[in-house]
């Protein structure tokens, strides 16, 4: 399956360069420029407009079709340990910001060769241009999770206030490969540890083998070189895996 997800990054990638081949821009050094980048990636990312579709039964039908086409967050079932595994993010088309994030990175870079930063904001994770030496309060930001919705810096800060933190420039620095990964294995651990917990309230009995099921089978699947036993964190956030490839 990991030739299947490859292949689907690619064929997303493939309908985001016949639609910047179609556009009037003006190239600078062989690249496309990013907004229009990101301009393009909204056919991947945001909700088709229902007036350009029509109003018709069979054209209210078509748009619903549409809808399922493109990535949104998964907000009616956030916790849902499917949206932290790429594969399932692709097929269903939802997720949680951190793999939204790594999808949209890994169809920009395929598509136009540009290499965008995953940005770690408390809670919320976007995606960033490469700042190129540029100041913070200049760049441009990205929310796979709400539509390919286009952040400023200003927008940023709102989204820390939310969580009640005092805002500073760290927060906007580019996470590595490997700090993507860990975050993605604690949010499989945590999904699977709230499911476990929720197990326990129906069968308290089975709790503990339950428990261990839940955690091991995904995380088996997510491993690109699993081993039958992993004791701590840290052996697990230092396994080879998924996340680091895709960038």
């Amino acid at each position: 399956w990991e030739d299947c997800v490859l292949r689907d990054l690619e064929n997303l990638a493939g309908i985001v360069r016949k639609r910047l081949e179609k556009r009037s821009c003006i190239l600078v050094d062989s690249q496309y420029p990013i907004r229009d980048v990101i301009e393009e990636m909204k056919c991947l990312f945001c909700a088709p407009d229902p007036e350009d579709v029509g109003s018709s039964t069979q054209s209210n039908e078509g748009y619903f079709e549409l809808c399922k086409h493109y990535f949104r967050g998964n907000i009616n079932d956030y916790y849902n340990h499917h949206n932290s595994l790429i594969n399932h993010c692709l097929k269903t088309r939802t997720g949680i910001p951190i793999t939204l994030a790594v999808i949209y990175a890994a169809i920009v870079r395929r598509a136009c060769g540009v290499r965008m930063d995953i940005i770690g904001l408390p809670g919320h994770i976007v995606v960033g241009v490469p700042s190129n030496g540029h100041d913070n309060t200049s760049r441009i930001f990205i929310d796979p999770f709400h539509q390919g919705k286009i952040l400023s810096f200003a927008d940023c800060e709102s989204i820390v206030a939310r969580y009640n933190m005092a805002f500073h420039s760290d927060m906007l620095r580019p996470i590595s490969n490997e700090e993507v990964w860990q975050r993605m294995i604690r949010n499989l651990i945590h999904s699977h540890s709230m499911q476990a917990l929720a197990d326990d309230n129906e069968n308290a009995a089975n709790a503990d083998s339950e428990h261990e099921w839940k955690i091991a089978i995904p995380l088996r699947f997510l491993l690109s070189d699993y081993a039958p036993r992993i004791n701590s964190f840290r052996e697990l956030v230092s396994a080879p895996g998924w996340c680091p490839q895709f960038f």
